[in-house]
């Protein structure tokens, strides 16, 4: 581990990611109000450098600094026990509804992760923490250990913004050896065998060049797409949300307007799924 100086334990929220004083640097942050959450405390497990599969374009949390396919590959920036200490330290002194492993990058890339799951399992149980949640690009659900970790949770976030594999690439800049199929076939694991909630987050932009050409996620062929492979995934609920506030890549991103959100969500709706959106 390097520059552990720089580690923040504990960080309260104030409510704006990219004037926090901590920088991203906190193991623990919170509670957030989120919207699909409630009132959650989050797990940062790379407070130093963001690693990640994915480099989206519309990142609140900035480049990927380190893009990684497999656990294994993982840098360990803070220990299971630092993370396990920090967070009963936070929770002596906040109260929250859930607890949720997030934060600068890709958590079920943490190569320790199983053990890290079934000890914050044990300190929500004594806390009485009403949900264990997992925010996940989905990238890494077709893997044994990571499948095996997420047993100990409640919730899992799972994104899915395109059902296409060339917007894929563009939108989510993988690692060069991901592709779209591979996160469904994880989706579709996932939602086999294991028996928490499943939600899949979708975020809906407008990508804009400098010449002006146009790339989008949200036209009704997308729509149909999406609602084609989330009916194999049979998720427990869709949440559709756009950029909300501002980016930290160099991308300029636009939101989508209303009405096309509605058309979006009324064709997976129509196709028997439960969807629910936050557009403010």
């Amino acid at each position: 581990m390097t520059c552990a100086e720089n580690i923040i334990p504990y960080s309260p929220c104030l409510g704006d990611c990219t004037r926090c004083p901590a920088k991203h640097r906190a193991v623990i942050y919170g509670p957030v109000q989120s919207r699909r959450r409630g009132r959650s405390l989050g797990i940062n497990l790379y407070p130093l450098k963001k690693v990640c599969s994915f480099d989206c374009i519309y990142c609140l949390r900035g480049r990927t600094i380190v893009k990684i396919l497999r656990p294994e590959e993982s840098p360990i920036q803070v220990t299971v026990d630092q993370v396990t200490r920090y967070l009963e330290d936070a929770l002596k002194r906040v109260e929250t509804d859930t607890v949720d492993l997030s934060g600068n990058g890709e958590p079920t890339l943490y190569p320790e992760l199983e053990e890290l799951c079934r000890e914050i399992r044990k300190i929500c149980n004594e806390y009485g923490i009403k949900s264990l949640g997992a925010f996940t690009n989905s990238s890494t659900l077709n893997i044994d250990s990571v499948i095996r970790a997420l047993r100990w949770v409640d919730h899992i976030e799972a994104k899915l913004d395109t059902a296409v594999e060339e917007k894929f690439l563009f939108i989510n800049r993988p690692h060069t050896e991901l592709r779209l199929r591979s996160v469904i076939e994880g989706l579709v694991r996932a939602r086999k065998e294991l028996s928490c909630e499943l939600a899949i987050q979708v975020l809906l932009l407008k990508y804009v060049d400098s010449s002006g050409n146009v790339l989008l996620n949200y036209s009704e062929e997308d729509a149909r797409n999406m609602r084609n492979i989330l009916q194999r995934v049979e998720p427990d609920i869709v949440n559709i949300y756009t950029v909300y506030r501002p980016v930290l890549t160099s991308f300029k991103i636009e939101r989508p307007p209303r009405e096309d959100v509605e058309l979006f969500v009324k064709t997976l709706r129509d196709g028997g799924l439960k969807v629910r959106t936050f557009m403010d």
